[in-house]
């Protein structure tokens, strides 16, 4: 994360817990040092350089322990995060409205990050891309929308994400319609 970046998040967080000072740099230094964080410079527009702070695994273990907080379990290959299941319901529900990113549009599923769409747009299976929502022309200025594969995919395992995070608002799916000849 960018630390002395314009707007920067990290930045502002310390500021309001009121952390910030002239040393703070100095103890990015130390905690590199001691393998918490891994610090790394890139020139800026105004000629300052900016400084992009990467906690380490270590430095997750450190705060985990120190805060009694326990290590997130490795899911099965192939399972969505709760923020995962969560964008694809917006998806489900929205259709081919599309699938807004980057913003809380007040739908009661939140905030949606570009990362997550790239998860959901570049999902695999066994090595087979099988995307669950997919660049498309609407209205929007986004352009995301659920695919079939992610119409079949929320059918399928529907129960098993709303028993795994109840909290998410999940619409029951719809039954699909078959044709008869």
């Amino acid at each position: 994360m960018p630390y002395n970046a314009a707007g920067a998040a990290l930045l502002r967080r310390i500021q309001e817990a009121g952390y910030r000072d002239e040393g703070t740099g100095s103890t990015f230094a130390a905690l590199e040092r001691r393998g918490l964080v891994l610090c790394k410079y890139e020139p800026g527009s105004l000629g300052e350089p900016i400084l992009f702070v990467q906690i380490t695994r270590e430095g997750r273990k450190l705060v985990r322990e120190a805060l009694g907080l326990k290590a997130t379990k490795a899911l099965p290959v192939g399972t969505l995060r709760e923020w995962h299941w969560r964008a694809l319901c917006r998806a489900y529900v929205r259709g081919e409205q599309g699938l807004p990113y980057d913003s809380d549009t007040g739908d009661g599923f939140g905030y949606v990050s570009w990362n997550t769409c790239l998860r959901l747009r570049d999902y695999t299976i066994k090595g087979q891309e099988r995307p669950l929502i997919r660049e498309g022309r609407h209205n929007e200025p986004f352009g995301l929308v659920i695919t079939d594969f992610g119409r079949e995919y929320y059918r399928e395992n529907w129960q098993r994400y709303k028993e795994m995070y109840p909290e998410v608002d999940a619409p029951q799916p719809e039954e699909q319609t078959t044709e008869s000849g």
